[in-house]
Parts: structure tokens; sequence; C-alpha cells
């Protein structure tokens, strides 16, 4: 089995870490590391193997209730006020909150790909 990882260089991080107070939070198959005083993950770690999953893909945004709330962000619908001002003319151009850890690499589970709508 091929394994990958995404890897940081170690000045990279020190800088990111040395910067801010992060809060590491552990889900199933990733690692989120968030700058609480910005309410913004800068970090994400998973390993990718093969695709074997086919977990179905949540609808939708969700807050995690496991997190200070404190630290999240304030909202879990989509950046569309912005984009709208830009693309006037265009409905379909919108940011979704976000995810750093993609939906498809943890579809091998049900609670990994739920916990990436976070």
């Amino acid at each position: 089995m091929v394994r990958f990882a995404f890897v940081v260089t170690v000045s990279f991080l020190t800088a990111i870490f040395a910067q801010a107070d992060l809060q590491e939070r552990s889900y199933p198959g990733f690692k989120l590391w968030v700058d609480c005083s910005e309410r913004l993950t800068k970090i994400a770690y998973y390993e990718l193997t093969k695709d074997s999953g086919n977990a179905k893909r949540p609808s939708g945004y969700k807050r995690d209730k496991s997190a200070d709330g404190s630290c999240t962000q304030l909202s879990s619908k989509p950046y569309q006020g912005s984009i709208t001002a830009q693309f006037p003319n265009d409905k379909s151009k919108k940011y979704d909150v976000g995810q750093l850890v993609n939906a498809n690499h943890m579809d091998s589970s049900e609670e990994a790909i739920k916990a990436s709508m976070y």
C-alpha cells in the first residue's frame, strides 16, 4: 500500500506555531491546528491512502459542538455576499466556509466524512 502525507518544512511550522497560540483538534482520520484569536484553522494533517471509500458526503457545513465556541467561525453558511459584489450577474459564484480536509479523502468512514464538514 502506498501512503502519502502532506509534509510541511520544519521552519515553516516553527514560524506558524511561534506566531499563534494554536489549539490542536483531533478528528477521525485527521488533525487540525486552530488559531483561536483569528477563528482560523492554520494547519491540517492527514495521510492519503488508496481511495476505497464511498461514504455519502453530508450536505452543508456544521459547527463542531465539541469545540470551544470562541474558537470557531461565526457562521457555517457560504461566503456569498463578498463574491456577489464582484460577480453581480453570476449567481453560481460563492465560496463555501471551507474544508482544509477534503471530504472525498475522508469517505472511508461515515464518522470521518461527517467531521470533514465542520
